[in-house]
């Protein structure tokens, strides 16, 4: 493939995404639910994205060791954001 037909793919992928993605929204966990005095937000597309991240998050911005119960609570509080509206 030459440079031009990769761009291609590229772009095609990228859209179907952006598309599957105003279709389904996103999941969104703020860190202050779950009782912390933090304004970060977590999004991605899965429940498993997002507790990756916020089990990141709390050893590194917090110095905290996600327990599963934490984790089961933290699961409780994700939500799904709207879809994306057209432009």
């Amino acid at each position: 493939l030459d440079c031009s037909s990769i761009l291609k793919l590229f772009l095609v992928f990228r859209d179907t995404y952006q598309l599957a993605r105003k279709e389904t929204g996103m999941k969104t966990l703020r860190c202050r639910d779950l009782g912390l005095d933090c304004d970060q937000v977590i999004r991605a597309d899965t429940e498993e994205e997002i507790l990756d991240q916020a089990v990141q998050h709390a050893q590194t911005d917090h110095n905290l060791t996600v327990t599963p119960e934490i984790a089961a609570q933290a699961r409780t509080l994700i939500h799904d954001d709207p879809p994306m509206q057209s432009a």
